[in-house]
């Protein structure tokens, strides 16, 4: 390839030692040849810089500096990046070998937002399965696993960043707000990133699924979407609060049960 697009790639962690050396990794064993590489670190103190430093000389750039929470650090990032296109990749997330190389075969000269599916590592169940992006979706939840999308810089040049009002539902709000004005979505038809199950909004589904509502009160979502977001949160409430119990009563027996069930349906 001649003269390859830069794509930054941008990492947010905080007290990230047992996973982000990992995440580092998939990043830097990319085979794409063109890849800046940011890590923006909130002042850990549990060794993660230790790590971030062992790598320095494979980085762009790295910070490790209070912040006032992921989205702020994202945004920090954002700032630094000079790509033509941006992902953010969390701590403890890994891309799939090649998944830059994906991207960067389907670029276009329009700002766009491009989004692949996703794997899912459950560790109750020590399976993974895969979650299909649904553009569509994004009129009443998050359908888009963000750490599979990639940013063309343009666009938040254009559309502004995430909003640090919002603990943990920037990212949809984001999404959601390029959707309705018609910012332009690429799918990349494959997994392009491998996570697993328990993350910020996993921990916390009762604020994020509050923040995801006052997002949904913006003119652009019509009344039934806003019904169908209101019916998905009492669902999945229920669901969070019900597997809260079950875990409570049977410890770790829990595991080998959704194992079984997982297994035989």
């Amino acid at each position: 390839m001649n003269n390859p697009p830069l794509v930054s790639i941008i990492t947010v962690v905080y007290n990230g030692v047992a996973h982000l050396e990992k995440t580092i990794l998939s990043v830097l064993n990319q085979s794409y040849p063109n890849i800046e590489y940011i890590i923006i670190d909130g002042g850990s103190t549990d060794g993660t810089v230790e790590i971030i430093r062992r790598y320095g000389n494979r980085l762009a750039y790295w910070v490790s500096e209070p912040d006032k929470g992921i989205y702020d650090a994202m945004n920090k990032g954002i700032a630094l990046a000079t790509g033509e296109v941006i992902g953010l990749l969390n701590a403890g997330d890994w891309y799939l070998e090649d998944a830059i190389q994906l991207l960067a075969s389907q670029l276009q000269t329009e700002p766009s937002i491009y989004y692949g599916d996703a794997l899912i590592f459950y560790p109750d169940l020590n399976q993974q399965r895969l979650a299909k992006a649904n553009l569509s979706g994004l009129r009443h939840h998050m359908s888009i696993c963000h750490q599979a999308t990639f940013v063309a810089t343009r666009i938040y040049q254009q559309r502004g960043l995430y909003k640090t009002n919002y603990r943990l539902a920037a990212d949809y709000d984001f999404l959601s707000r390029c959707y309705h004005k018609n910012v332009a979505f690429r799918y990349l038809k494959q997994p392009v990133i491998l996570f697993a199950n328990g993350g910020a909004s996993d921990q916390n589904i009762v604020l994020y699924k509050r923040e995801c509502l006052s997002i949904a009160k913006q003119s652009y979502f019509s009344v039934a979407d806003r019904l169908r977001m209101l019916r998905k949160f009492f669902i999945e409430i229920t669901l969070s609060f019900g597997y809260k119990a079950l875990r409570k009563m049977l410890g770790n027996n829990l595991s080998a049960v959704l194992r079984r069930k997982w297994q035989h349906g």
